[in-house]
């Protein structure tokens, strides 16, 4: 598992990517391993834009995000999300990006 803190004004927006084989669990937080929302992500055959299953809590914004990534790198996805600037999305997209490359 892959763990970056990426700087956001005075305070850190952390950042978890594990790569499994057929899918990948993925963290955006303002804290290590905070569960307030969790939601699944799924790649459809049926339609192309992935499928959101809310597991815990709120569908949070940044999930049409993961709907992005889980298409672009065609597996699963598990997101735990916090509130963030949609500023901060292609910043984001460009660091999954590159753990998801090696």
């Amino acid at each position: 598992m892959e763990v970056r803190e990426i700087p956001l004004g005075d305070t850190f927006l952390y950042l978890q990517v594990l790569k499994l084989s057929e899918c990948g669990y993925i963290y955006i937080g303002d804290t290590l391993q905070r569960m307030d929302n969790m939601t699944l992500v799924l790649p459809s055959k049926y339609d192309p834009l992935p499928s959101i299953v809310p597991i815990c809590g709120n569908i949070p914004e940044i999930t049409k995000f993961m709907q992005k990534l889980c298409r672009q790198f065609g597996m699963l996805a598990f997101s735990i999300n916090c509130s963030i600037s949609l500023e901060m999305l292609p910043l984001l997209e460009t660091e999954i990006a590159k753990i998801m490359s090696n």
